[in-house]
């Protein structure tokens, strides 16, 4: 299998960047390495702002609020609105 380096960033204090929803899926395609210096790297917007400027890689946020993504800043975005944006943006609406 391939492997793909992914960090984490603005998420909350307690999230395991070893054992999440993330690294579940993403496993059963690709070895899995947390890295420094990643290959992708996902966001959430809880975080401090800008914190995801420091990676120089593929950008992924997640929104769990009621926020457009940026998609200046992003490359791909997971959320809830109704978007339209090509492959960039997938709807995942919460339960």
């Amino acid at each position: 299998m391939k492997t793909i380096k992914i960090n984490f960033c603005g998420f909350w204090n307690s999230f395991n960047k070893e054992k999440n929803f993330f690294t579940k899926i993403l496993s059963k395609h690709f070895v899995v390495e947390i890295s420094e210096t990643p290959d992708f790297v996902i966001c959430s917007n809880r975080g401090k702002p800008f914190e995801y400027v420091q990676y120089d890689c593929v950008r992924l946020i997640v929104m769990g609020e009621n926020i457009s993504p940026d998609f200046t800043i992003f490359d791909y975005c997971i959320g809830f609105d109704y978007l339209t944006f090509g492959d960039r943006y997938f709807r995942l609406p919460y339960a």
